[in-house]
């Protein structure tokens, strides 16, 4: 709504004639006509009389409803919470399962396979962390999530699976470092950026 929208507005809301609220700004009637025809802009004193008597903002009475539509763009955006678009979730997921069955696949079949139990079993644990890596660096609560899985299937390396080389030994340990790095860059970044948005 414009100006004279506004006018036209509030003075119908009071019940005031053309007269009424022109002998209340001590202007002519004709005057107020053309405010309301947007012919004429009413002077600064007249508009702050005119705030005042219709109990509004001089926004409000210029703008009209402008600033409540700022609020509703406002709210209608949403705060940052999401570092990679949703296809890298696909690929994180995807190579985590990847990894799952190559694991399966070097428990049950590890001694039929040309690579080796053993090496089959870092493969696994190589495709199955790359795969918690990508879906870590996703969104900021998935990190505790990832911090069980890999705590986990450290677990199940050490215990069950009985890995005992120096090498597996290295390799997980420092694919654990990798893995801690990586969360805590893109977790913290992410965080940085939706207290960013929200501000």
């Amino acid at each position: 709504m414009n100006l004279g929208e506004n006018i036209y507005k509030h003075r119908s809301l009071l019940g005031m004639s053309q007269g009424d609220l022109a002998n209340e700004l001590e202007v002519s009637r004709q005057s107020v006509s053309k405010w309301e025809n947007n012919s004429a802009t009413p002077e600064l004193d007249k508009l702050l009389k005119l705030s005042a008597l219709f109990q509004v903002s001089l926004d409000e009475l210029v703008f009209g409803e402008r600033k409540e539509v700022k609020k509703e763009e406002r709210q209608e955006v949403q705060p940052l919470t999401w570092n990679f678009p949703p296809k890298r979730v696909m690929i994180g997921a995807f190579v985590l399962f990847f990894g799952v069955v190559f694991l399966l696949l070097s428990l049950f079949w590890g001694d039929r396979l040309r690579c080796g139990e053993v090496t089959a079993e870092i493969i696994s644990a190589a495709i199955i962390l790359i795969g918690i890596a990508l879906l870590a660096a996703y969104n900021f609560k998935v990190w505790g999530c990832c911090a069980v899985i890999y705590m986990s299937y450290a677990f199940i390396s050490f215990a069950v699976l009985h890995v005992t080389s120096v090498s597996s030994y290295s390799f997980i340990a420092l694919t654990g470092a990798v893995l801690a790095v990586w969360f805590m860059h893109w977790g913290l970044k992410g965080e940085r950026e939706r207290c960013a948005a929200e501000a």
